[in-house]
Protein backbone atom coordinates (compact mmCIF):
# COMPACT_ATOMS: atom_id res chain seq x y z
CA UNK A 1 0.00 0.00 0.00
CA UNK A 2 0.86 3.62 -1.03
CA UNK A 3 0.82 6.59 1.21
CA UNK A 4 0.65 9.68 -0.74
CA UNK A 5 0.36 12.81 1.31
CA UNK A 6 -2.12 15.65 -0.20
CA UNK A 7 -2.20 18.94 1.36
CA UNK A 8 -5.57 20.41 0.64
CA UNK A 9 -6.13 23.17 -0.83
CA UNK A 10 -7.50 26.75 0.66
CA UNK A 11 -10.39 27.77 -0.56
CA UNK A 12 -11.39 31.38 -1.06
CA UNK A 13 -14.03 31.25 2.04
CA UNK A 14 -10.88 30.12 4.20
CA UNK A 15 -8.59 32.78 2.84
CA UNK A 16 -11.25 35.42 3.48
CA UNK A 17 -11.24 34.19 7.16
CA UNK A 18 -7.65 34.44 7.49
CA UNK A 19 -7.28 37.81 5.70
CA UNK A 20 -10.41 39.59 7.81
CA UNK A 21 -8.97 38.06 10.87
CA UNK A 22 -5.44 39.61 10.41
CA UNK A 23 -7.43 42.93 9.29
CA UNK A 24 -9.13 42.84 12.73
CA UNK A 25 -5.74 42.09 14.34
CA UNK A 26 -4.03 44.84 13.12
CA UNK A 27 -6.72 47.99 13.12
CA UNK A 28 -7.10 46.95 16.81
CA UNK A 29 -3.63 46.64 17.76
CA UNK A 30 -2.46 49.85 15.67
CA UNK A 31 -5.55 51.59 17.11
CA UNK A 32 -4.52 51.14 20.67
CA UNK A 33 -1.09 52.39 20.09
CA UNK A 34 -2.99 55.87 19.80
CA UNK A 35 -3.15 55.57 23.56
CA UNK A 36 -0.69 56.26 26.65
CA UNK A 37 -0.41 52.13 27.60
CA UNK A 38 0.49 51.14 25.02
CA UNK A 39 2.78 54.04 24.02
CA UNK A 40 4.44 53.16 27.27
CA UNK A 41 4.87 49.65 26.30
CA UNK A 42 6.25 50.65 22.80
CA UNK A 43 8.70 53.21 24.41
CA UNK A 44 9.84 50.51 26.49
CA UNK A 45 10.32 48.31 23.79
CA UNK A 46 12.16 50.60 21.40
CA UNK A 47 14.71 51.69 24.31
CA UNK A 48 16.08 48.50 25.08
CA UNK A 49 16.49 47.05 21.30
CA UNK A 50 17.68 47.97 18.03
CA UNK A 51 14.86 50.00 17.48
CA UNK A 52 16.26 52.62 19.53
CA UNK A 53 16.79 55.27 17.04
CA UNK A 54 12.64 55.54 16.55
CA UNK A 55 12.38 57.63 19.35
CA UNK A 56 15.38 59.57 18.88
CA UNK A 57 14.38 60.49 15.23
CA UNK A 58 10.26 60.76 15.70
CA UNK A 59 9.84 61.68 19.13
CA UNK A 60 8.39 60.08 22.51
CA UNK A 61 5.14 59.27 21.29
CA UNK A 62 6.07 59.76 17.49
CA UNK A 63 7.44 56.28 17.69
CA UNK A 64 4.03 54.81 18.28
CA UNK A 65 2.15 57.12 16.06
CA UNK A 66 4.76 55.50 13.65
CA UNK A 67 3.47 51.91 14.10
CA UNK A 68 -0.30 52.79 14.29
CA UNK A 69 -0.06 54.20 10.82
CA UNK A 70 1.90 51.04 9.79
CA UNK A 71 -0.07 48.53 10.86
CA UNK A 72 -3.35 50.81 9.73
CA UNK A 73 -1.86 50.86 6.23
CA UNK A 74 -1.21 47.04 5.95
CA UNK A 75 -4.66 46.28 7.37
CA UNK A 76 -5.72 48.61 4.97
CA UNK A 77 -3.70 46.90 1.74
CA UNK A 78 -4.51 43.61 2.98
CA UNK A 79 -8.49 44.85 2.58
CA UNK A 80 -7.85 45.62 -0.40
CA UNK A 81 -6.02 42.62 -1.53
CA UNK A 82 -9.22 41.28 -2.15
CA UNK A 83 -9.86 43.32 -5.29
CA UNK A 84 -6.63 43.76 -5.85
CA UNK A 85 -4.15 41.03 -5.32
CA UNK A 86 -0.55 43.45 -5.90
CA UNK A 87 -1.98 45.35 -2.75
CA UNK A 88 -2.47 41.84 -1.00
CA UNK A 89 1.35 40.70 -1.77
CA UNK A 90 2.53 44.34 -0.50
CA UNK A 91 0.37 44.07 2.94
CA UNK A 92 1.30 40.15 3.39
CA UNK A 93 5.05 41.13 2.87
CA UNK A 94 4.26 43.83 5.68
CA UNK A 95 2.81 41.65 7.53
CA UNK A 96 5.75 39.06 7.55
CA UNK A 97 8.13 41.91 7.66
CA UNK A 98 6.43 43.54 11.17
CA UNK A 99 6.07 39.74 12.43
CA UNK A 100 9.93 38.97 11.86
CA UNK A 101 10.98 42.56 12.97
CA UNK A 102 9.11 41.71 16.45
CA UNK A 103 10.44 38.14 16.81
CA UNK A 104 13.83 39.27 16.07
CA UNK A 105 13.00 41.79 19.48
CA UNK A 106 11.98 38.96 21.55
CA UNK A 107 15.35 37.84 22.65
CA UNK A 108 16.31 41.71 23.94
CA UNK A 109 13.23 41.96 26.00
CA UNK A 110 12.93 39.02 27.80
CA UNK A 111 12.14 40.56 31.26
CA UNK A 112 8.81 41.45 30.25
CA UNK A 113 6.12 38.04 29.88
CA UNK A 114 5.92 37.22 26.41
CA UNK A 115 4.70 34.17 25.66
CA UNK A 116 1.53 35.05 24.46
CA UNK A 117 3.16 37.71 22.20
CA UNK A 118 5.55 35.03 20.90
CA UNK A 119 2.71 33.00 19.89
CA UNK A 120 0.46 35.79 18.17
CA UNK A 121 3.33 36.71 16.16
CA UNK A 122 4.09 33.15 15.16
CA UNK A 123 0.65 32.94 14.07
CA UNK A 124 1.00 36.04 12.04
CA UNK A 125 4.07 35.63 10.23
CA UNK A 126 2.33 31.94 9.53
CA UNK A 127 -1.01 33.75 8.12
CA UNK A 128 1.16 36.44 6.05
CA UNK A 129 2.79 33.71 3.78
CA UNK A 130 -0.41 32.07 3.54
CA UNK A 131 -1.60 35.15 2.24
CA UNK A 132 1.23 35.91 0.27
CA UNK A 133 1.17 32.46 -1.17
CA UNK A 134 -2.40 33.42 -2.37
CA UNK A 135 -1.95 36.77 -3.80
CA UNK A 136 1.22 35.68 -5.74
CA UNK A 137 -0.83 32.67 -7.15
CA UNK A 138 -4.51 35.24 -8.04
CA UNK A 139 -1.63 37.68 -9.85
CA UNK A 140 0.10 34.38 -11.77
CA UNK A 141 -3.41 33.20 -12.94
CA UNK A 142 -4.76 36.59 -14.32
CA UNK A 143 -1.24 37.80 -15.57
CA UNK A 144 -1.99 38.38 -19.47
CA UNK A 145 -0.82 35.46 -21.29
CA UNK A 146 2.71 36.70 -23.09
CA UNK A 147 3.13 35.54 -27.07
CA UNK A 148 5.88 34.75 -28.82
CA UNK A 149 7.77 36.57 -31.08
CA UNK A 150 8.57 34.49 -34.21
Amino acid sequence: MKLSARIPAITIPDIMIIRITVVLLYLVSGNLKWFSAEMQWVDALTSETWLAFLPSWLGHDGASYFLAVIEAAVAIALLAGVIFPVLGIVAAAGLILSSTVMLTLLPEIMSISLSGLILKEIVLLVAGLVLLRHDIRRVKRHAPCQRRLS
